[in-house]
């Protein structure tokens, strides 16, 4: 561990936060490296810096595709913030769960119509996410939607098949059509 303006970091980190990708691609061919470290996960540092390169050879040599690190929660979660969708659909492919929890109970559709994030609630509808489901409080995506004021996501939401209950349908349909 190498502590830098006050947070440890890897050595793998480290090469990429001051730019070293060559340095970074050196270390995961190293035998024993720990592909699915916790706290610190080598895909989500490559992610978060945009390596991709780097993380696309991370997972294909093995590292979890549902893995999860603060203050990020899932990796996938993380592509879909940063938009990168080409890379999210490739952690789908790799067994990514479309319908993973954060520490809330909320679902990545949750999350993302709760934040207002259109092109990540389209990419989650077209890859078969739960549109049903409620978090721990017992909020669905269609109800953050509402919460938070996104018109444009209750109507994706509402057109993707999102179920309303009857105290709720007035005022959600109201304020999208």
């Amino acid at each position: 561990i190498i502590h830098l303006d006050g947070k440890e970091l890897s050595l793998f980190e480290f090469a990429l936060n001051c730019g070293y990708k060559r340095i970074a691609k050196e270390l995961i061919q190293i035998d024993g490296f720990d592909f699915n470290k916790f706290g610190h996960n080598p895909l989500v540092a490559a992610v978060s810096s945009g390596y991709m390169d780097i993380a696309i050879e991370l997972l294909n040599l093995g590292a979890n595709p549902n893995c999860s690190q603060k203050p990020y929660g899932s990796l996938l979660r993380l592509c879909l913030e940063k938009g990168y969708f080409d890379f999210a659909d490739l952690l789908l492919n790799k067994g990514a769960e479309i319908d993973i929890r954060d520490e809330n109970g909320s679902t990545l559709l949750i999350w993302a119509s709760r934040a207002g994030l259109d092109k990540a609630v389209d990419f989650l509808l077209e890859h078969g996410a739960s549109i049903n489901v409620c978090d721990r409080d017992e909020k669905s995506a269609i109800v953050a939607a509402y919460e938070s004021n996104k018109p444009s996501i209750i109507k994706k939401l509402v057109d993707g098949g999102a179920l309303l209950t009857e105290k709720f349908a007035h005022k959600a349909l109201s304020s999208c059509y």
